[in-house]
């Protein structure tokens, strides 16, 4: 009986050993499945990112783009913006030229006005002077023609007594 029990034991033991073999292949096989599946949801993840990417960078491009028209743009008004500047401050010395050549005329003009109000003055002056002169010959004038009435008249008074 023993020799039958260690039959059935070897039986046994041989049986436990192929089952074992058995679970590790299934189990190997299950994990080759697990990673058959998980290489397929990788290999669409992965796909998904190369797509996504592949929209960022298109993205990124058209952003690219974007940008450097807006820098073109920027240097263009700034460079528009310089040119105006530079004309508006042309215009500006012009204008301030002929501030100052204006203000220069004004002063010489007041400088002018005053020579001319002093000349004024002193040719009233000399006019007051020169009227008085010619009142006072006025009336000198009427005095003499006063005094060769009177000599007019004694001469012909005297004319008369003479001829009588």
């Amino acid at each position: 009986m023993k020799a039958a029990i260690e039959s059935d034991r070897a039986v046994f033991e041989a049986e436990v050993s192929s089952l074992r073999r058995e679970c590790s292949q299934l189990r190997l096989s299950a994990n080759d499945m697990s990673l058959d599946e998980e290489m397929g949801r990788l290999r669409e993840t992965l796909s998904a990112s190369q797509h996504a990417n592949v929209a960022r960078q298109e993205e990124a491009s058209r952003l690219r783009r974007t940008l450097e028209q807006l820098e073109q743009a920027r240097q263009s008004d700034a460079s528009a913006a310089s040119a105006a500047l530079a004309a508006a401050e042309a215009k500006l010395a012009h204008v301030n030229l002929n501030l100052r050549t204006a203000l220069q005329q004004r002063s010489d003009a007041e400088s002018a006005t005053q020579a001319a109000v002093a000349e004024c003055a002193g040719l009233r002056e000399a006019l007051s002077e020169q009227q008085k002169a010619a009142e006072h010959a006025k009336s000198e004038t009427a005095e003499k023609q006063r005094e060769l009435a009177e000599v007019r008249v004694q001469r012909r008074n005297n004319e008369r007594i003479c001829a009588h």
